[in-house]
């Protein structure tokens, strides 16, 4: 992951603030950019979407290489807790596709199952300070908004292996994360059901004696929250959250009960 303040890109890259915010769920070009964007700093929250249009993530990417107070740091959520468990003196089996370079920071005590990368998934973490401004908008709180343009992830490339090595390493918990990737990528038709429907054999297919932590992030797809309540929720022991994506996972869970 990258790490670099927002506005200043934002400025370089000539995307000006719109005239009105507006949400997508993923983003196609530089005025959804602009729209998204605004859409989450004038409520000063968090969010991460997926940027189709890979020609504008690579202008992005070069430019932010080229800025010295620009940070590089390994992510996301299941590396950066393997190594925080690894630093408590916990063995971790880590499920993800990464280069050999990326591997290398993580703990000794951190093993990788998933064929290497030749080159590693770069996600855009744009940051912001509280009351910063941006045209019109000014946020209420600091935070950060994530670009990418990651296709490994969101198919779960590791998950096979990891199943296969999962057995043999014996764990007393797994850690269930990174599935925000999954959220409106242009899958086939019920590809990703088949994808989470292997998730959650796997999950099925565990010892009693082996909890399951789920951790939830930002999702904006509709159809997406309810496949994680069919197919991952009800199999996880606990769940992860801020205070912003509580209210997305109960409003979804009342508008299934009101189906069903």
């Amino acid at each position: 992951m990258e790490l670099f303040d927002a506005v200043p890109l934002l400025e370089e890259l000539n995307i000006e603030p719109p005239p009105e915010v507006k949400h997508y769920g993923s983003i196609e070009g530089k005025k959804e950019l602009s729209e998204t964007f605004a859409f989450f700093f004038s409520k000063g929250a968090a969010g991460e979407r997926y940027l189709h249009d890979k020609a504008l993530f690579e202008d992005v990417l070069k430019l932010v290489e080229k800025k010295p107070s620009a940070a590089w740091y390994i992510g996301g959520n299941a590396p950066a807790m393997a190594n925080r468990l690894a630093k408590e003196g916990c063995e971790v089996l880590l499920g993800g596709r990464m280069s050999q370079k990326l591997r290398g920071q993580l703990q000794e005590g951190v093993k990788v199952v998933g064929t290497p990368l030749e080159k590693d998934d770069v996600h855009l973490i744009m940051e912001y300070k509280t009351g910063e401004v941006w045209g019109k908008y000014k946020t209420p709180r600091a935070n950060r908004f994530i670009v990418h343009s990651d296709s490994s992830n969101p198919m779960l490339e590791s998950l096979d292996e990891f199943r296969e090595e999962l057995g043999a390493f014996k764990p007393q918990a797994v850690v269930i994360g990174g599935l925000q990737m999954m959220d409106n990528f242009p899958f086939r038709e019920e590809e990703r059901q088949s994808r989470l429907l292997e998730l959650q054999k796997l999950m099925v297919g565990l010892s009693p004696d082996i909890k399951t932590h789920f951790e939830f992030a930002s999702f904006a797809e509709e159809q997406m929250l309810r496949d994680l309540l069919q197919y991952i929720i009800p199999y996880s022991n606990s769940i992860g959250m801020n205070e912003q994506e509580l209210p997305t996972l109960q409003s979804s869970e009342l508008r299934c009960e009101s189906a069903s």
